[in-house]
């Protein structure tokens, strides 16, 4: 069993912001020993399944309420902002894109085939990757973007998540 609440990631003997875990509604995933969780500082810890390690924090710069996703190598998070952050599911972080959903997001995104749901505060998100993928760190914006399909509820926009 182990316990993780905070790690001193700089060495300095003190405990930062960054370095501690917040409370959470999200419930943390696993695949292939890493475990993401996001708490609602907006924080993504990624922590090793076995013993609690830490091997990563990514800042958000939003509150999360999202459980994360994991899909293709990727950790799908989405924040109260409206963006589904996209990273790389390893033992180093590397943000892979971001998803601008236009509301606020308080439940985890789901993945089924090529299709990623993502249910905002006002609307239920089709994002289909019919098209070739968007480059690496590019925002979309899944109102505006017209470079793969997306279905809503009141009109058929476009977008590629941004996942290579």
């Amino acid at each position: 069993m182990c316990h993780y609440s905070a790690t001193d990631i700089d060495g300095d003997n003190q405990t930062q912001f960054e370095e501690t875990f917040h409370r959470t509604w999200g419930r943390p995933t696993i695949h292939n020993g890493l475990l993401p969780i996001a708490d609602f500082s907006g924080l993504v810890h990624c922590l090793s399944a076995d013993n609690g390690e830490l091997f990563w924090t990514y800042d958000l710069f939003a509150s999360s309420w999202s459980s994360p996703l994991i899909a293709d190598g990727r950790v799908f998070v989405g924040d109260e902002d409206g963006e589904v952050t996209i990273l790389n599911l390893g033992k180093t972080s590397k943000l892979i894109g971001e998803l601008s959903c236009q509301n606020s997001i308080y439940s985890a995104p789901v993945a089924v085939g090529n299709t990623l749901f993502v249910a905002t505060k006002s609307k239920l998100l089709a994002i289909r990757q019919d098209q070739p993928r968007a480059p690496v760190g590019k925002k979309l914006n899944a109102e505006a973007d017209t470079e793969a399909h997306v279905e809503d509820s009141e009109s058929n926009t476009s977008v590629v998540p941004n996942t290579p």
